[in-house]
């Protein structure tokens, strides 16, 4: 009898435990449901850019964290047309624990509300920013995910490190390359605006990664290219489509991009 209840009491205690661990999201697995809701998403319309919470871990940047993000915000807006819609997260703490973070419902009930990137990330020093990206409506067929470390020169302040972040020009690759995939699945006939986002977006990546890309990078570039190419067949063969892809001869097709 006194073994019986021993032991009710251990597995009650090993409940209790394993509640508390899944409460403050301590077991990777179980951090995903923890991921803090970005409240505009479900209010905002347009193609949506989620900027969230910077964690700034040298001191005296740290002391700058509200001018950073208020001037990297800033800088973004500036930089997209009224169709885009950049949100703010961070005001909400959302930031993310890593890809363990998003899991299959959450990236498709995101891309379905036109979430076309987010974006956060690690400043350790004015030289040594690590940034993460997810391009939501490129899942399941690429890997949503890219993570990046850049070591700016020259930058001496934490105004100096939101207005480099603001000419960063990498996330409208993204977001590009993003945008473009979600209108092809919503919007009937949209083959040129789709062909010219993949365009604008391969040749600002390539920019950006230079000759020696990584393996996670190559593969984005060649998604970007294979989308391209089936999006310019698509529209060659379709009978409703009149644009200027129709004249793009199918030898030329062929060659390019190697369609049998």
């Amino acid at each position: 009898m006194r073994n019986n209840d021993a032991a009710r009491v251990f597995a009650a205690s090993a409940l209790k435990a394993l509640l508390t661990l899944i409460r403050f999201c301590l077991i990777p697995l179980s951090c995903s449901a923890q991921l803090i809701p970005c409240q505009p998403v479900t209010s905002v319309t347009g193609y949506k850019i989620l900027l969230d919470e910077l964690r700034l871990h040298d001191k005296n940047l740290a002391s700058q964290k509200e001018a950073i993000m208020d001037l990297l915000f800033f800088n973004m807006e500036n930089q997209l047309s009224p169709s885009w819609a950049p949100i703010r997260c961070d005001q909400d703490h959302r930031s993310p624990a890593g890809e363990q973070s998003f899991d299959t419902n959450t990236i498709t009930r995101l891309a379905e509300r036109d979430v076309i990137l987010e974006i956060w990330g690690d400043i350790n020093s004015t030289s040594d920013i690590l940034l993460n990206y997810v391009l939501y409506p490129v899942a399941p067929v690429a890997n949503p995910f890219i993570r990046r470390r850049y070591s700016p020169a020259d930058l001496k302040s934490g105004i100096d490190v939101a207005d480099w972040l603001g000419r960063l020009d990498e996330w409208k690759g993204y977001a590009l390359l993003a945008r473009a995939v979600r209108k092809e699945k919503k919007t009937a006939l949209s083959f040129d605006d789709t062909v010219a986002d993949l365009q604008e977006a391969s040749s600002l990546l390539k920019a950006r990664y230079g000759p020696s890309p990584t393996r996670p990078e190559s593969a984005l570039l060649r998604f970007a290219e294979r989308t391209r190419c089936q999006t310019i067949d698509a529209a060659r063969q379709n009978p409703h489509y009149t644009g200027g892809l129709k004249a793009i001869p199918r030898e030329q097709l062929m060659r390019e991009c190697k369609i049998d």
